[in-house]
């Protein structure tokens, strides 16, 4: 009777085990057969969000440093984190610039019509040996007064050659921090959209007429904060935009860099306002700031640059009534024409000549030039000429670290020096 009552017992828990094993080999299958489902979920997922992170890398790319308010050229204060070198970081085009939303480009507002400078490319520069050596002197000097050479560019055009022209630099390709010499590009994209619309430089408004020469003449950061607005259809705001907003408004301030790439010009960034440009605005903020920071905010702010060759390049063509029509690249002329008499800018304390090219040159020099500087560098960009034409040039001189701000005798040093040299005289030719 034990093992009759026994056996069943031992036989039920047999077929329990059974069981068992027959629902987990069920379970094993069955997980078997979605385990590529899985698989295939796990890499689209991964790819997607590796996806979304390379596109927010690709866009960042930028730096600047500010401006404070003054008489002439307005001084660039400098943000607490701003390094000295420009990173390794270029600005995306706007084709780079993701819609955030779908539905976005549906509902976006309409671009400027993208302008063409009427110069398609640049005249060709010829390597001069003789004009090499005077700019190979000019880095000597900066070695002999201990400046940093790596941090020095420069480009020299000899204006009277046969061949117009010849050329020489050093770094010149270099990107580098412009300071308020953007505003000699901005200038030229408002005038070219002037000329399209059928405006000669005397019909334009006065209203503006003002503001462009208290821009270019005064350096005024206000105003040509108002030349930037104009020109890229943007403006600054004390919030932030949201990301539909945003992107747009990035696009349009990129279309300056698009303005002068599409005529052959090498990489720039010009999309970026010197500050200050109002007593509410005195550091990049809203949507200024947020152009600078697209990398995100542990990354350096992408900065305005250029490279003295772009800057030479431009002042040629003005200098040769190219840039747009005669009649305009005169009228630049004019807003660009300096009194280098002492009496008309010594005791001005901002003032464009003294530290920089033109205060160590003749008086009745014929002195076209737009510096920039900052607490960390010093740059100028001009033509110059005597009067009889004997001499012609145009020097462009990037110093970008705060050493050059500091040496103040070295811009004037070495314009004298380069205006002296016989090779430049028509003479010696």
């Amino acid at each position: 009777m034990n093992n009759q009552k026994y056996n069943p017992r031992k036989r039920q828990k047999r077929q329990n085990r059974q069981r068992q094993k027959r629902q987990f080999k069920r379970l094993i299958s069955s997980l078997k057969s979605y385990l590529s489902i899985i698989i295939a979920l796990i890499v689209t997922v991964s790819i997607a969000i590796f996806m979304q992170v390379n596109s927010i890398d690709k866009l960042s790319n930028v730096n600047d440093a500010p401006q404070q308010n003054s008489a002439l050229e307005k001084v660039e204060k400098d943000n607490s984190s701003q390094p000295n070198k420009l990173p390794n970081i270029l600005p995306p085009s706007p084709s780079q610039i993701p819609n955030p939303h779908p539905e976005f480009s549906r509902s976006q507002p309409q671009l400027p019509s993208l302008l063409t400078y009427n110069v398609k490319e640049s005249h060709p520069f010829y390597f001069n040996s003789k004009l090499q050596l005077i700019v190979d002197k000019i880095v000597s000097l900066a070695k002999s007064r201990k400046l940093p050479i790596d941090k020095l560019s420069i480009s020299l055009i000899n204006l009277n050659s046969p061949t117009c022209c010849d050329y020489a630099g050093y770094q010149d390709q270099e990107l580098r921090y412009p300071a308020s010499i953007v505003k000699l590009f901005w200038l030229v994209m408002l005038y070219q959209q002037y000329y399209d619309r059928g405006l000669t430089p005397k019909e334009i408004p006065l209203e503006k007429q003002k503001i462009i020469a208290k821009a270019i003449e005064d350096s005024d950061n206000e105003a040509a904060s108002q030349i930037l607005d104009q020109i890229t259809k943007t403006e600054s705001s004390l919030k932030p935009l949201p990301s539909e907003q945003l992107y747009q408004w990035i696009n349009q301030r990129y279309l300056v860099n698009e303005f002068y790439q599409r005529a052959g010009y090498p990489y720039l960034n010009i999309s970026q306002k010197t500050f200050p440009i109002s007593n509410d605005i005195t550091e990049p903020i809203g949507p200024d700031q947020q152009i600078r920071q697209i990398q995100g905010k542990d990354l350096p702010p992408i900065r305005n640059f250029l490279s003295t060759y772009a800057v030479a390049r431009l002042l040629g063509e003005i200098a040769q009534e190219q840039t747009i029509s005669p009649e305009y690249s005169q009228e630049i002329k004019q807003l660009l024409k300096r009194d280098l008499n002492p009496s008309k800018w010594q005791r001005k304390p901002f003032n464009p000549i003294a530290g920089f090219l033109g205060e160590s040159l003749p008086r009745k020099t014929e002195f076209w030039a737009k510096m920039g500087w900052t607490f960390n560098n010093r740059n100028d960009a001009a033509i110059i000429s005597s009067p009889n034409r004997e001499i012609n040039y145009i020097l462009v001189i990037f110093g970008d670290d705060a050493a050059y701000y500091q040496d103040k005798r070295f811009f004037p040093l070495l314009s004298k020096q380069v205006f002296e040299t016989s090779f430049l005289r028509t003479d010696s030719l």
